[in-house]
């Protein structure tokens, strides 16, 4: 039902989101004092950890719910059994199995030598307050899309309903909700709902191929925000903002590029999604306690963060891959190690 030629698109797209992602998380911002960094520093590191990559996971909710869309337009009792039980097993193991590691690994460094160092953990008081701690907060944070996107596939059929009354009504709704409220990410989960309602797959990558421009025009309002922060009264248009944002960046990744192709399987795009979330903090501990970093030196900190979070992120799923495939498949939900058509529920879809 969707071209090749849209498969790839998104394939990119993804892959370039999920580096922003890493981005996100090599933010030294909270390291840096104001009277060690020059502005321009920190002006830089504030657009490329913060303003520019805030598209991205809004980006994974709209492409994820545009291709479940576009496969179960509409479901079904027995389809929507069946979906619940397949994403239990692609999207909730995979998340209690992450956040059990995370755990895990944090106590073990937490109880080391290394723990006068790290900082964090639960104050345990119960079993129950535990559990939701880490398991619902989550303890990965960047898994937090996981779990909404599990609720938002249980709420499908209802979305569904009423996307077919009314798309506008669709949309206000979940606008409301995602300004109003804390359940982040319904309104770009709608609207990909909504893309694939109005639009069949050939007509959508028409449309989007001629959205190069919101790229550029998203790149100068993120640069004009990390110079003129917007007041509080601005914020319910920052979504909209971010709509235009990764639909530009989806219109000029119309082609995979090596990189891409190589490092933009399914399996190795989940399993980098999560693993960077856990080893990200200790990098950037190690890094600013490497030499006391001053001025632009902390632009060349920041950047060498994101080169070894991430290759340290793909070298791990080799790794994983190769000695442990059964824990690997467990990880990556089954995942694929080789690129094909995009899966409905992973991060950077």
């Amino acid at each position: 039902m969707i071209p090749e030629s849209l498969n790839l698109r998104i394939d990119t797209t993804r892959f370039v989101m999920i580096l922003g992602v890493v981005l996100v998380h090599c933010n030294l911002l909270p390291y840096i004092d104001n009277g060690v960094a020059s502005p321009v520093t920190a002006c830089v590191i504030e657009l490329f950890s913060s303003k520019l990559p805030e598209m991205c996971v809004p980006f994974f909710f709209f492409i994820s719910a545009y291709l479940l869309q576009t496969k179960h337009p509409v479901l079904l009792r027995a389809g929507y059994v069946g979906l619940i039980r397949k994403r239990a097993r692609t999207i909730l193991l995979a998340y209690l199995l992450w956040n059990t590691i995370t755990v895990l690994l944090r106590t073990a460094v937490n109880l080391s030598p290394l723990g006068r160092y790290a900082s964090g953990g639960h104050d345990f008081e119960s079993v129950a307050g535990w559990l939701l701690d880490v398991y619902w907060v989550p303890e990965l944070i960047p898994l937090w899309f996981l779990r909404n996107l599990m609720g938002f596939i249980l709420i499908a059929p209802l979305l569904q309903q009423i996307l077919r009354r009314s798309p506008a009504f669709l949309l206000l709704m979940t606008y409301l909700v995602e300004i109003y409220t804390s359940i982040g990410g319904i309104l770009y989960y709608a609207s990909g709902m909504v893309a694939t309602y109005l639009c069949t797959p050939r007509r959508f990558e028409y449309r989007i191929g001629r959205m190069w421009a919101l790229a550029p025009l998203y790149c100068l309002f993120s640069v004009w925000m990390v110079i003129f922060p917007w007041e509080a009264s601005l914020e319910p248009v920052y979504p909209l903002i971010k709509i235009m944002g990764f639909l530009g960046f989806m219109s000029i990744c119309s082609c995979p590029f090596p990189l891409s192709v190589r490092l933009g399987s399914p399996g190795a795009i989940f399993f980098v999604y999560a693993v960077h979330g856990i080893i990200s903090p200790y990098v950037l501990k190690g890094l600013v306690m490497l030499s006391p970093w001053d001025g632009e030196a902390w632009l060349v900190v920041y950047m060498l963060s994101f080169v070894i979070v991430t290759g340290l992120s793909y070298v791990a799923y080799l790794c994983c891959c190769r000695w442990t495939p059964c824990l690997s498949a467990l990880l990556t939900g089954n995942r694929s190690a080789v690129r094909r058509i995009p899966d409905t529920d992973m991060p950077g879809n």
